[in-house]
């Protein structure tokens, strides 16, 4: 649209400058000056104003009209040889008429005339563009250039594209809509079958039953991170992810990535092996992750029988970090299309352990919003190479240091007072069990309204709980947030808590961060669950 309406200025523009030439040299041809004055063709100027788009029309100083050429005559529908020696007043409307009489009057002398093109009487439905020129015949008479420029195609073509515009807008924000609809509804027994397995974990000891368990916990993993993928575009699609920049070593998180893919690799008969670096760049460390970790996910999925580097290239100011496959490479054609959504080289028949083709799209959004360069090399037969480039940061070996704190323990939990509120009753029983093996004392509702109830009666006893992990969609009065605002007003302080939801409503992150609240997406497994609790703890004692 942008660019319609700049072509439109430009030819305006350009008729404008025509029509004050062509009133010029038409003074000039009709001028009673010095009869040595040099003379312009006449022809050559009649030829132009017959054959002209724009409307030309010269009035004289009285606003008579001296002359009008042919698109002028069919943009106003009238007589072109009858309007000649008329008043210009017979082509503006009533209203227009008193300042066009003024803009004439003796008293207006070498003033412009004041009428607009909303002033003129043009058929119903046409739009125009009009604009005047001040010129001075050779005898020093003002005149002056009425130039017209029929708008009307332009205009539709630039509604037509405000209209497709506004329902691509509206189609992309319904797909956002429905991710979000359907993600929730997935999530929420993929989550409770995450804490069961969690749950279930420490009571296996034979190897057969733990095979199985094994086999369960990938399965939900794919299922996990198909959903994540698709949560993730929608959550850049609705424009909610707020990069949060700061310097790091990328040493800290390189080995983060290789002990989540590792696993993975093995399984699928591919050594990974990460180099170190000891750089300090400059980025949002998680979203950085999340670009990385879809490049090496993708590389397990087309390395064939061949082997994983992930590395990193000093660059100029930057360092570039490649991940390396030796799979079957992809087709020069292919390379502009990989990085668009559910596109999938290599799997015709869609099989889900492949996942959704949504891995490279949404490391392209996220790099994007990063403000980082990725590219892609490949050669067919011998394998490929993704990167991103990251600005070199500052900063010492103190950068966080707290990244290579052990990992935590459910012996740490044991004791505390958690106040469970979710309404369904699969995901508020597996809660249940996960809290109660990490030795959690767990008091569960299903509402706030339950919980006041329970508040209210038996021995007097008052549960007060150290965490409070809530489920955002109840089917009480109140939702996740409103719940948690009145258990901390009940017992007058800062309570943490946890919000859990499917829901990618745009709001969330903006309320949780008003509510000074946690927000995990489901479905959430035992560890990071786990962890989370762990730091509010750490948190609420240490402040």
């Amino acid at each position: 649209m942008a660019e319609t309406a700049a072509l439109l200025v430009g030819l305006t523009a350009l008729a404008f400058g025509a029509g004050y030439a062509f009133g010029h040299y038409f003074c000039r041809r009709r001028g009673a000056g010095d009869d040595d004055a040099p003379k312009r063709p006449p022809e050559r100027f009649d030829s132009f104003a017959r054959q002209s788009s724009a409307g030309l029309i010269v009035v004289d100083a009285n606003g008579i009209i001296r002359s009008i050429n042919p698109s002028a005559a069919s943009i106003f529908a009238i007589d072109q040889k009858a309007m000649v020696g008329s008043s210009l007043a017979v082509l503006v409307n009533d209203a227009a008429r008193p300042v066009l009489e003024e803009s004439f009057s003796p008293a207006a002398v070498r003033r412009m005339p004041r009428i607009r093109a909303r002033d003129l009487l043009v058929p119903a439905g046409m739009s125009v563009a009009a604009e005047w020129a001040r010129i001075s015949d050779e005898d020093g008479q003002d005149a002056y250039v009425l130039t017209v420029l029929d708008t009307t195609a332009w205009k539709r073509t630039e509604a037509a594209l405000e209209e497709a515009r506004r329902e691509a807008d509206e189609a992309s924000q319904g797909k956002t809509r429905f991710l979000a609809a359907v993600s929730h509804d997935l999530r929420q027994p993929l989550h409770a079958l995450d804490l069961l397995t969690g749950a279930l974990a420490d009571h296996v000891r034979d190897d057969a039953a733990q095979d199985i368990l094994n086999d369960m916990q990938n399965a939900l993993g794919v299922m996990r991170d198909m959903l994540n993928k698709l949560l993730d575009i929608s959550k850049l699609d609705a424009g909610v992810v707020t990069p949060e920049i700061a310097d790091f070593h990328i040493g800290n998180m390189l080995r983060r990535l290789a002990n989540d893919y590792r696993m993975q690799a093995v399984e699928a008969g591919l050594p990974l092996t990460v180099v170190r670096s000891s750089a300090v760049i400059r980025s949002d460390p998680g979203l950085l992750s999340r670009i990385v970790g879809n490049f090496i996910s993708n590389a397990i999925a087309h390395a064939g029988s061949g082997r994983i580097l992930v590395g990193c290239r000093h660059l100029p100011g930057a360092i570039r970090i490649e991940v390396w496959d030796t799979g079957k490479g992809i087709p020069a054609e292919r390379l502009d299309d990989i990085f668009e959504a559910y596109q999938q080289l290599g799997n015709p028949a869609r099989q889900r352990d492949h996942g959704l083709g949504l891995g490279l799209a949404v490391a392209e959004r996220l790099a994007r919003l990063l403000g980082h360069r990725i590219g892609v090399r490949s050669w067919p037969g011998r394998g490929t190479v993704f990167s991103v480039t990251v600005p070199l940061g500052e900063g010492g070996a103190q950068l966080q240091a707290a990244e290579t704190q052990p990992r935590p323990a459910a012996a740490d939990l044991a004791g505390i007072k958690v106040l469970l509120i979710e309404d369904d009753p699969m995901v508020r029983k597996a809660t249940i069990l996960l809290l109660k093996m990490w030795g959690v004392a767990a008091y569960p509702v299903s509402s706030l309204e339950e919980w006041q109830q329970g508040q209210g009666g038996g021995d007097g006893t008052v549960f007060d709980p150290d965490l409070l992990i809530v489920d955002y969609r109840l089917h009480g009065a109140l939702d996740g947030f409103q719940s948690v605002e009145a258990v901390r007003g009940y017992f007058g302080r800062d309570i943490p808590a946890i919000i859990i939801t499917g829901d990618t409503a745009e709001d969330n992150l903006t309320r949780a961060h008003a509510a000074r609240c946690q927000l995990l997406y489901k479905p959430v497994d035992a560890a990071k669950l786990m962890t989370l609790m762990r730091n509010l703890l750490r948190e609420r004692r240490e402040g």
